[in-house]
């Protein structure tokens, strides 16, 4: 009995010690000077996957409207519900995922970072949905909601990167002279 509780004391000692070292690397990653310590990159990762899944939810909501309301073909309801999907994350990711970095430039430049989101993560989107929904639903006959969620998750980490890197970077610090 004697050795169970041992045992016991043991797991329960490397359990609060694993914790006790998470909390200083937090602490640490949260103090650091790097523009984006990894403990707030994988929160903005999530945040991003969270804007994520609301539009795919747009995305698949508008475009079982369109194929079965509206009887639009599969090709031409795909780039209309991907665009209404990018408009939706942007909107989000402009108040929500990088709000910091949005607030910081004070509102200015809005429209200029509509058209890299555009010309990122909207062509990149669009181009490999009807790309891939041709290959899967058109090709290999997967029903189309299938063939678009697989659509989506395939894009889904090259959008963050160019986002968090392309569309929503930090503005650059003025250049300020030192005296010498």
């Amino acid at each position: 009995m004697k050795r169970r509780n041992t045992k016991e004391q043991q797991r329960h000692s490397s359990a609060v010690q694993g914790l006790v070292n998470a909390g200083f690397l937090m602490k640490a990653s949260l103090q650091s000077n790097q523009p984006n310590p990894p403990s707030s990159l994988f929160i903005r990762w999530i945040k991003f996957n969270a804007v994520g899944m609301l539009g795919v939810g747009v995305q698949l909501l508008m475009l079982t409207v369109l194929i079965k309301a509206a009887g639009v073909h599969y090709l031409i309801a795909t780039p209309l519900a991907v665009e209404t999907a990018v408009l939706h994350n942007f909107l989000w990711h402009e108040r929500y995922t990088w709000r910091d970095r949005t607030r910081a430039m004070g509102g200015s430049g809005v429209l200029y970072r509509l058209l890299r989101f555009h010309l990122s993560n909207g062509l990149l989107s669009l181009t490999a949905n009807v790309v891939l929904m041709r290959l899967l639903a058109g090709v290999l006959h997967l029903p189309l909601l299938a063939a678009n969620i697989l659509c989506i998750v395939a894009c889904s980490l090259a959008n963050f990167l160019m986002s968090h890197t392309v569309v929503f970077r930090p503005q650059k610090e003025p250049w300020v002279e030192t005296e010498t």
